[in-house]
């Protein structure tokens, strides 16, 4: 805080870019010019400016009478609506050898360009004036400079990439996965699960469950000696847009990224709207980051790119499998939803298969039933190495080919099954040759034999 040895000394010193004297008590305009010049702090002294009434040119006071009402107006100045952003300033009564001035002591913007009356004030030495297109400039980079990203803040960014969620769960990634019956929120919930953890725990995991549980991946027989291998979902597209909906996610905001699965559709709700340079018109051939820490953390993991085609890309895979572009809703303001519709191929070449006498009306082959048209037991003997006897034990044995490390608890949270199911998986893929039936895991490495 300035003492009065400090006021003297600005009094007697030529005006300069911090210090402004002025006998008037009455001229607003004058007064917002130069508060609003001392927030922009163009020279970048990162140190307070003052404005002086009542105080000569020379640097004497000129002995006006200050009351509550002038240090009221001038107090004003700053919430009148003129100055935006409002600044930082105290206004207050100093008195030297028997006379009185005001002092307007004011703070350097940490976030400039500040505006009177519309207009961006500088100082330019002992005077102030309009800023120019380069002025504008220097203020723009120190506002870019001041202005951290929220996964940039102190102590959060190692939050967010590293900390287990037993310690810091309110700042943590949140995923909601819900499966719907039917084709909106009405229908009952089938299965539900919570992705809650680091970036480094929760993008793997992610990445497995859309791989072995979103896609449905499944082999459908188009002739007699050929199958043809379909997904309702792309799991590279799904994927995409899961770890969009992460990078560019409103952290600041205390709900999940929603996953929703329907009949019919996936939509995926985040928090966070359109952010910095990118508007409805120019995306998504624009990108900007509002999580600089969370991007270049994926970009390091593997999980994006950073280089504005994920969009394109995954719009081209989801037509390709016949799915359709994905839509993405900006009408929320302060929330994206994108919506993945399911491709209809599979049961196109399903209902093909059937017509056509491959397949019976319950999915079963013909070659499957017996001559009282019931199910044949299979022995295990009797699958060969492309087949498994549920889908379920397939998508195990691929989880396990993709993390022969897996414990029995992340193949539940991925899979979204009970252990015990898991266990009778395993148990099958174990008759049937997939996993080493006498030593299934070798210091903790799950034993997979093809």
């Amino acid at each position: 805080m300035i003492n009065l040895d400090g006021i003297r000394a600005l009094l007697v010193d030529l005006e300069n870019d911090r210090v402004e004297r002025t006998i008037s008590t009455t001229n607003t305009d004058k007064f917002g010019q130069a508060i609003c010049a001392f927030a922009n702090d163009l020279p970048n002294h990162s140190k307070s400016g003052y404005l002086f009434l009542g105080v000569k040119d020379n640097g004497d006071l000129s002995g006006i009478k200050v009351t509550d009402d002038l240090l009221k107006n001038v107090a004003a100045i700053r919430t009148d609506g003129n100055i935006q952003p409002q600044p930082s300033m105290t206004v207050e009564k100093v008195s030297l050898d028997g006379l009185d001035m005001v002092m307007v002591k004011v703070e350097p913007s940490a976030f400039p360009r500040v505006r009177y009356k519309g207009r961006i004030w500088v100082r330019i030495g002992p005077r102030k004036g309009i800023a120019n297109e380069e002025d504008e400039r220097i203020l723009m980079e120190k506002r870019r400079t001041n202005v951290t990203s929220f996964d940039a803040s102190p102590c959060l960014n190692a939050v967010l990439c590293t900390t287990p969620s037993s310690f810091h769960t309110w700042c943590l990634h949140s995923i909601c996965d819900v499966r719907y019956a039917g084709k909106d929120r009405s229908g009952d919930i089938l299965t539900e699960h919570e992705f809650k953890d680091n970036l480094c725990t929760i993008l793997p995991e992610l990445d497995t469950f859309i791989n072995t549980t979103i896609a449905n991946r499944r082999p459908i027989p188009v002739t007699a000696l050929r199958e043809e291998m379909v997904t309702d979902y792309p799991d590279w597209a799904t994927r995409e847009l899961v770890m969009n909906a992460i990078c560019h996610r409103d952290y600041a905001s205390n709900g999940p990224i929603q996953f929703y699965q329907y009949d019919d559709r996936i939509e995926i709700m985040n928090h966070g709207g359109l952010y910095g340079r990118v508007n409805e018109s120019n995306f998504p051939n624009v990108n900007d980051y509002r999580n600089i820490v969370v991007a270049e953390a994926m970009k390091v993991l593997g999980f994006v790119n950073r280089q504005s085609r994920g969009v394109l890309k995954l719009q081209k895979d989801l037509k390709a499998n016949g799915n359709g572009e994905a839509v993405y809703d900006f009408g929320y303001q302060t929330v994206v939803l994108v919506v993945e519709n399911k491709s209809p191929r599979g049961e196109q070449l399903m209902a093909d298969a059937i017509a056509s006498g491959l397949l019976l009306q319950d999915g079963e082959k013909p070659s499957e039933m017996n001559e009282n048209g019931e199910k044949r037991s299979k022995n295990w003997s009797d699958l060969t190495i492309f087949e498994f006897p549920t889908m379920l034990t397939k998508n195990v044995y691929e989880a396990l080919k993709s993390n022969p490390m897996a414990k029995y608890s992340w193949l539940v949270d991925n899979l979204g099954v009970s252990e015990a199911t898991i266990k009778r998986a395993i148990a099958d893929l174990k008759k049937m040759g997939y996993i080493n039936a006498e030593h299934s895991k070798i210091n903790g490495e799950w034993q997979l034999l093809n």
